[in-house]
């Protein structure tokens, strides 16, 4: 293989990357279900895994009304 052919290889992989699970990922699905045994609605009938994210997204504040997606803030008229 040459030079080429490995940056060619390299380009295709980023183009057709794999989605991969990372570390935080686990801990936010480790945590969730934590939060769901303790309100009791992990393995439960009356909540499917659906609502078990809804309730723990919620706890944690990250719902916003109206936004069901990633949202866009704009910052240019705020100081950090």
């Amino acid at each position: 293989m040459t030079n080429n052919d490995l940056i060619i290889y390299d380009e295709i992989s980023k183009i057709y990357a794999d989605a991969v699970v990372g570390e935080m990922q686990n801990e936010v699905k480790r945590d969730m279900k934590a939060y769901n045994i303790e309100l009791g609605t992990w393995g439960t009938n009356t909540h499917d895994y659906k609502q078990c994210i809804e309730l723990y997204a919620a706890s944690r504040g990250w719902l916003q009304e109206g936004c069901d997606e990633m949202a866009i803030i704009d910052t240019s008229e705020k100081e950090f």
